[in-house]
């Protein structure tokens, strides 16, 4: 229950900031979403069907046209290269298997990765203002892989003796979702 009620009042505080102070709070936010996993812990149940993701996301995308006049002025981000390269493997995973057609189902999974990537990719781009924010966004980074190292003993787990096979099976880290790399 503490833990719910701490990940909520982060999350609280983090929206307010975005719109108050800057909207690398809301980059913080994300990256949070996406570190902890809310439907994978324990108290996840509490807050129903959440899409975090999708609701961190669509507060920083507020966040930063909220403060578009104060930000620094930057190039158009789909002019960068990677950023191009990024949106052409996305598009990409739209492609169903079969030649000449296109899906908006999700099949693999891939497509919806990448999406992630990109819409991370340009919340880093527009609020990255200086070097002082970018040390601040590597810390989180750098805190978020520490929470994922205290998750994984306790992500329900064990190595456990196969019945049929007789090895012991690999551990794995659940329900942390995706990585921004």
């Amino acid at each position: 229950m503490v833990s719910a009620t701490a990940f909520t009042l982060f999350c609280l505080v983090c929206t307010v900031l975005a719109f108050t102070r800057h909207p690398i709070w809301g980059v913080y936010f994300y990256l949070a979403t996406t570190y902890i996993y809310p439907p994978g812990r324990w108290w996840g149940y509490m807050f129903g069907d959440l899409r975090w993701a999708l609701l961190s996301a669509a507060i920083t995308a507020l966040a930063v046209m909220f403060h578009r006049g104060k930000l620094q002025a930057k190039p158009l981000w789909l002019a960068t290269g990677p950023s191009s390269l990024l949106l052409l493997v996305s598009a990409g995973g739209c492609r169903s298997k079969y030649p000449g057609r296109w899906t908006l189902t999700n099949t693999s999974g891939e497509s919806s990765s990448w999406s992630n990537a990109c819409s991370a990719m340009w919340f880093v781009y527009r609020t990255l203002d200086s070097k002082e924010r970018l040390t601040d966004l590597m810390f989180a980074h750098v805190l978020g892989c520490a929470l994922l190292g205290v998750f994984a003993p306790n992500d329900g787990s064990r190595e456990r003796q196969s019945r049929r096979c007789g090895r012991p099976q690999p551990r794995r880290l659940q329900h942390t979702g995706h990585v921004l790399w």
